[in-house]
């Protein structure tokens, strides 16, 4: 399976197998700008998309239903899906990466301390910590148990 997102809002879920099986399935919309951020998680049938319109939104890609909207209060630029457990971590041009719950779509973490966009978010092979880079020219590595930050 692939997934992609584009500037139009529109994200698209494809299989990629033998050219003869490829097929592209039904449209996934309620993005209204551009989709900045995609992927699948590990351990449920779930994608997620995020992007300018400030939603991190999760989709059940057999069924390509809607699952939860993650409400941000500013763009989201990046997001990584944690190895280990049904969680996405998102970055947000307001500095503060936060982490959701994608079962409930419910907010669990927020890692503050940026004072600018976050341009970019790596989780550890293990998920136990967060790196973030920033247009504010600092780089912060946090531990998603706890919450705090090291520059």
């Amino acid at each position: 399976m692939a997934i992609t997102g584009a500037e139009d809002g529109s994200v698209r879920i494809s299989s990629i197998g033998q050219s003869s099986q490829h097929r592209v399935l039904p449209q996934l919309t309620g993005h209204q700008e551009s989709v900045e951020a995609v992927g699948f998680s590990a351990q449920l049938p779930l994608a997620a998309s995020a992007g300018v319109d400030c939603c991190l939104r999760v989709w059940e890609y057999n069924t390509c239903v809607e699952r939860a909207t993650c409400v941000h209060p500013d763009v989201v630029t990046r997001m990584a899906w944690h190895p280990t457990m049904p969680m996405v971590i998102t970055g947000c041009a307001d500095g503060v990466a936060r982490c959701w719950d994608l079962r409930t779509g419910g907010l669990v973490q927020q890692y503050r301390g940026h004072t600018a966009v976050i341009q970019d978010l790596v989780l550890s092979p293990d998920g136990s910590m967060l790196l973030t880079g920033s247009d504010d020219n600092t780089a912060k590595v946090f531990l998603t148990t706890g919450g705090s930050a090291a520059n």
